[in-house]
């Protein structure tokens, strides 16, 4: 196989997993298989998608914590 068509192959293998993630997730789905999650990070559910964070604790919220 060409250098070429190898990239060809690998833009190709990237742009459907693209697609596979832009394919979007009901709310019921989202909340079965996300919301009792514990690993450390958070899942937000935005129009379908999700978006993924790590759970930390920024400066302007320690005032939380020690309350």
């Amino acid at each position: 196989m060409s250098s070429a068509a190898s990239i060809q192959k690998g833009t190709q293998t990237q742009l459907q997993k693209t697609m596979k993630k832009s394919k979007g997730i009901s709310w019921e789905a989202f909340q079965r298989e996300y919301l009792t999650r514990e690993e450390g990070y958070k899942y937000e559910w935005l129009d379908g998608k999700i978006e993924k964070t790590e759970r930390t604790v920024d400066s302007s919220q320690i005032y939380i914590l020690k309350t």
